[in-house]
């Protein structure tokens, strides 16, 4: 195609990179009048769209599309050149994970969870973001990929997101996080908390006990460290454990130091 597509999907704003990436196309329309290409910015407006429109409206590659239906975004996927989303941050974006899955060539931020999508040269490319040199660069070495390569590409970032990102898959992952999350209760609700009563405790202790028995995992005991002399306390759970120890700060301290999971010191 005599005219390369550069393609942008999202809410256009400052943080996904926008101005960066017409910044990008500036340099590249600068340095090399005779590639010819368009930025075509597709998604929700708002004042920074206008800023852009303002600033760049009048050079012949840049493209302020907004809101188009998601069939129309679909196709434009599969006819871009190169897929832009440099954004400062991202979490984990869907119109990555859909440009990919169509066979666009993505080039996406590194920082936050693209760099977890894409392997970069192999299902797609990476790039730092807020630097619109290296995007412009970027963008013209991938504009110079032979049809070999791009095709190569594009079957990765359709088989990368099959791969990992399919129904099937996300439904093992949750399955086995589950799985996980069980055995670790399982495995954890065998705990014992120690109460060491250093002065008086007051109400302290009732509060205490008030706040064990409303864990939803109840400990396998409760261990009430004494100074010898003292009487066990009225307020009991049932399941107390009383060890009596010489008085002072250390040897109170340190009883049953190990045997529990967790501890107050009243």
């Amino acid at each position: 195609r005599e005219v390369k597509e550069i393609l942008f999907a999202g809410t256009i704003c400052d943080w996904k990179g926008c101005g960066d990436l017409a910044e990008a196309c500036r340099i590249l329309h600068q340095e090399d009048a005779s590639c010819q290409f368009r930025l075509s910015l597709v998604g929700k407006t708002g004042i920074f769209a206008e800023q852009l429109q303002a600033k760049y409206g009048d050079e012949p590659w840049f493209n302020l599309v907004g809101k188009v239906q998601r069939e129309e975004l679909m196709e434009r996927y599969t006819t871009a050149d190169v897929i832009c989303f440099p954004s400062w941050w991202e979490n984990m974006p869907m119109v990555c994970i859909e440009a990919m899955l169509c066979g666009g060539i993505v080039l996406g931020s590194s920082s936050g969870g693209m760099s977890e999508i894409i392997e970069d040269g192999k299902s797609g490319f990476l790039i730092e973001p807020r630097n619109p040199r290296c995007l412009a660069d970027k963008i013209r070495q991938i504009f110079n990929l032979s049809e070999g390569e791009r095709a190569n590409v594009s079957l990765s970032a359709k088989q990368r997101i099959k791969n990992a990102f399919s129904l099937d898959m996300i439904i093992k992952q949750q399955i086995a996080y589950y799985k996980e999350v069980i055995e670790d209760y399982k495995n954890n609700r065998d705990y014992s908390v120690t109460i060491r009563t250093l002065g008086t405790a007051e109400d302290k202790y009732q509060r205490t006990l008030d706040s064990i028995a409303t864990q939803s995992i109840q400990p396998k005991e409760v261990i009430i460290v004494l100074a010898n002399g003292y009487e066990c306390p009225k307020e009991q759970l049932g399941y107390e454990r009383f060890v009596f120890v010489d008085k002072g700060m250390v040897n109170q301290r340190v009883a049953c130091f190990d045997e529990s999971s967790s501890e107050y010191t009243l």
